[in-house]
């Protein structure tokens, strides 16, 4: 049931933002805090079992210019806080982004797949479950500040 819902959402989401204006976000530098994740505000676990990490802010730096930064500080199990950081080309046709890592994954690494997004208003959702919409980042507009 949870995972129809989280489908549906992004589906819905990405509808509405099919809907919207097509231009997409400015082509200059713009900064996206992390707001929530699937729907709860930050700080929040990554998976509801016990030994997930909460994360406690994130962000995605587009330059304006085909690359991006996202970003995610989380505390992690051990106590520790850390700050995890990827770098990808991206491009935006529409209200939709896709990122492709910066660099190549390595021969027999493993690697997740790159999120895909979708605009709509000052918002950028992110479905980093590969499109399953199981674990969907909604970014707001505006400053990063952590």
């Amino acid at each position: 049931m949870r995972l129809s819902r989280r489908i549906a959402i992004f589906a819905a989401i990405s509808v509405l933002a099919s809907c919207s204006d097509s231009s997409g976000p400015p082509s200059t530098a713009t900064f996206y805090r992390l707001d929530s994740v699937n729907g709860r505000p930050l700080p929040t676990f990554f998976s509801p079992i016990p030994e997930a990490p909460t994360i406690i802010a994130g962000g995605v730096f587009l330059d304006g210019k085909g690359h991006a930064t996202v970003t995610e500080r989380r505390h992690e199990t051990t106590g520790a806080d850390l700050t995890y950081t990827t770098n990808y080309k991206y491009t935006i046709a529409d209200s939709r982004i896709e990122f492709e890592p910066d660099t190549p994954c390595p021969a027999n690494a493993f690697c997740p797949a790159p999120p895909t997004g979708v605009f709509l208003s000052r918002h950028l959702f992110l479905d980093l479950s590969n499109g399953n919409g199981d674990v969907i980042y909604d970014y707001l507009q505006g400053a990063l500040v952590d």
